[in-house]
């Protein structure tokens, strides 16, 4: 898989382009930087076409992390309480930001959550800067997390510390732990600020487009205040402004500069006098200098492998995602369409079969009835057929439709009053009183039922003779409920059962 980083630094668009076969398994292909005025040769990376991902990123100064722990429960509301979460941790205002949490370790209920935030302004601004260069990216992520994903690459066993990204218009202080960058930095103004300054010191003799030329020939260490007021002065501010960085991280750290860092002469020596002594060392891995410079969309683009923060959602959701989302549901619809009408074919096709089938059989059985049934052909003879079934299609007459004995005994056990007092059966009878026979095929079935029960309270005996007066499912109380108070607590109750309902085919 190719995948294609970029990022714009200042006014520089710098590209990266890595194949991969796995996570670990990358290899860089090009990397390639130029002005975004004339961005030929970085365009000639993805133009005319480019069949990878395009992974773009916001700078540092649009962009906040912070941690937190927090009670998350396993639930389908964890969305909801992540959201609640976020809007906690800083005090800018919620709709003005982009929130992207991520759980990077769970203890039981307790869940370790790095909040994301970018400013939605920032994303719109790096976009349309990107779309200068005719690039709409799949993925946003942001340059200090690129950092991160860069370092790990390079340097996979690093357990802590601190990159140092000399940009041009920032400078990027982020601190790693574990593969995760918990903590960042913005110094403002970067490379471009020290420029400017350089140029204020020698605008008589240079034109500004020159002082990036110049800058290389001052080595910092041997740095004239008197001679560079404005450059001596803008360095110690910036300066001070990274070992104040540097002492709000842990320390005892690792720690290595990225970015521009030949900008001048002994650049990073310089900006690392006053912090040095309190970090372990400089990560100790040779890095070409062109991968240094180029660190934020090697980073991007490396971070597509593994699972990237994604910036581009809501409103910023990529336009060709959505021509592609609707491409996907324009052919699932017509596949739904083609699979339903092949259906509804050869439904109707099996059907028409079995309907001529069913009418040579019945045709061919009624023939033998009736002589008549040879005149009648395709719908009229089942039509014929249908007249014909609905004249036999009562019941049976000598199917019993009153309930049967196991049902009424069933019905007794189950009944609540029997259950909630002490209601003991002594007695039952069951009698079928009617029923049809030859001579009456009309006359319907009824049962008729008498129990003999016993119970200690006769107001107990009171309530079940009340619910019997009421009917149920089992007792027809349309007919006579008979009702008998007989010696020492017993009772004889009579009653006709409810038929069951007709069996309708």
């Amino acid at each position: 898989m190719r995948i294609l980083g970029i990022y714009l630094d200042g006014s520089l668009l710098r590209a990266a382009v890595i194949e991969s076969a796995g996570k670990q398994e990358a290899k860089i292909e090009a990397i390639r930087s130029a002005p975004l005025q004339d961005p030929q040769n970085v365009k000639e990376l993805y133009t005319p076409s480019f069949s990878g991902k395009v992974a773009g990123g916001i700078p540092s100064r649009f962009f906040l992390v912070r941690q937190r722990e927090c009670e998350l429960p396993k639930s389908r509301h964890s969305e909801e309480v992540l959201r609640f979460h976020s809007e906690g941790v800083t005090h800018l205002k919620s709709e003005e930001l982009l929130f992207a949490p991520e759980i990077i370790r769970r203890e039981g209920s307790t869940a370790h959550i790095l909040f994301h935030l970018a400013t939605r302004e920032g994303i719109q601004i790096s976009l349309q800067e990107l779309e200068k260069a005719g690039l709409d990216p799949d993925g946003l992520s942001a340059a200090p997390l690129a950092l991160g994903h860069y370092i790990q690459w390079k340097y996979p066993q690093l357990e802590e510390g601190i990159v140092i990204h000399l940009g041009a218009k920032e400078w990027i202080c982020a601190y790693l732990e574990k593969g995760h960058v918990k903590k960042t930095y913005t110094v403002f103004e970067g490379n471009e600020g020290l420029l400017s300054a350089l140029w204020e010191d020698r605008k008589k003799i240079l034109l500004q487009k020159e002082a990036e030329g110049v800058a290389k020939q001052i080595d910092l260490l041997q740095l004239k205040p008197h001679l560079n007021p404005h450059l001596s002065q803008k360095l110690n501010t910036m300066k001070g402004e990274l070992t104040r960085a540097m002492f709000s991280f842990p320390k005892e750290k690792h720690f290595l500069f990225t970015g521009s860092i030949d900008m001048f002469g002994h650049y990073s020596e310089f900006l690392s006098e006053s912090f040095k002594e309190t970090l372990s060392s400089r990560i100790g891995i040779d890095i070409p200098l062109e991968e240094l410079k180029n660190a934020i969309p090697l980073g991007l683009a490396l971070e597509q492998l593994k699972g990237p923060l994604q910036l581009r959602r809501e409103e910023f959701f990529p336009r060709k995602n959505w021509r592609q989302a609707g491409g996907y549901a324009l052919g699932l619809l017509s596949a739904s369409l083609l699979l339903s009408a092949s259906l509804f074919f050869f439904g109707e096709k099996r059907l028409s079969a079995r309907k001529a089938t069913l009418l040579s059989e019945l045709k061919t059985a009624l023939e033998k009835k009736d002589p008549i049934w040879t005149q009648k052909e395709g719908e009229d003879l089942l039509h014929e057929w249908d007249l014909e079934l609905g004249r036999y299609s009562q019941e049976f007459p000598y199917l019993s439709k009153a309930p049967k004995v196991a049902e009424a005994l069933s019905w007794f056990s189950l009944h609540p009053l029997v259950k909630e007092f002490p209601i003991r059966l002594r007695d039952f009878n069951y009698q079928l009183v009617r029923y049809p026979h030859i001579s009456a095929l009309d006359v319907p079935y009824q049962a008729k039922v008498e129990l003999e029960f016993e119970t200690e309270s006769p107001l107990n005996a009171r309530k079940f003779h009340q619910s019997l007066l009421k009917g149920d499912q089992m007792v027809d109380q349309t007919e006579e409920i008979g009702w008998e108070a007989l010696d020492q607590n017993r009772y004889r109750v009579s009653f006709f059962l409810k038929n069951k309902e007709p069996y309708v085919p």
